[in-house]
């Protein structure tokens, strides 16, 4: 079978803004205009895992040191916020009838920048295990998981498709040589390099895997 590759939020559910709040909501006692500035950053930051996130918040928007004990408690405050959210939130338009038609022809995969035990954790609570052969997340890198789910599976890259909505996601697929397709939901700014093919949700990405298989 070939390989479908999908991120997590703002491919299959639509989570991304629930997150970022969630991020601005950790910093709920600073100044309003902090707070938007960190939802903000964290909205443009697709793909990049939270410790990340969170490290940068400090260095480049509070300009404050942050040491390991409170990104722990940054990082399991902000999975409280969000778990039962993003198991809540609605899917992408299409993504549901995408999986129930595919899921016995096509080999899919999760792969996210949220860690892989709180993934797996949403994605068995939203009822999705049964449609993937791998579900994958932090802390290990996109490019490592993809290096892994190629090689134990041995695929080629000209089988294997990623469908992400961040550049990260892009950046990944290329490092490999796989087919990309973008997500870009109407009315938002494309962030991928010219030339890239773009859906603005999953409706139409069963089409093109029909035309392509």
């Amino acid at each position: 079978m070939k390989p479908v590759l999908l991120d997590f939020d703002g491919v299959l559910v639509d989570s991304n803004l629930l997150k970022a709040r969630a991020m601005g909501h950790l910093f709920r006692q600073r100044d309003p205009q902090v707070v938007e500035e960190i939802v903000a950053f964290d909205l443009a930051q697709g793909g990049v895992p939270r410790t990340t996130v969170l490290k940068e918040i400090y260095r480049a928007i509070l300009r404050e040191p942050l040491d390991e004990a409170e990104l722990d408690r940054l990082c399991g405050a902000y999975s409280d916020l969000v778990v039962d959210g993003v198991v809540n939130a609605p899917s992408i338009p299409g993504a549901e009838e995408f999986l129930k038609n595919f899921y016995r022809s096509v080999d899919l995969f999760v792969v996210s920048g949220t860690p892989e035990s709180e993934l797996r954790d949403i994605v068995e609570k939203r009822g999705m295990t049964r449609y993937f052969k791998g579900v994958y997340g932090s802390p290990r890198s996109k490019v490592n998981i993809i290096e892994e789910i190629m090689a134990q599976n041995g695929y080629t890259s000209r089988d294997a498709l990623f469908v992400g909505d961040a550049v990260l996601d892009y950046q990944a697929a290329s490092h490999f040589g796989l087919r990309f397709v973008g997500i870009v939901p109407a009315g938002s700014t494309n962030p991928f390099p010219p030339g890239i093919k773009t859906l603005p949700d999953l409706r139409v990405l069963s089409p093109l895997l029909e035309e392509s298989s």
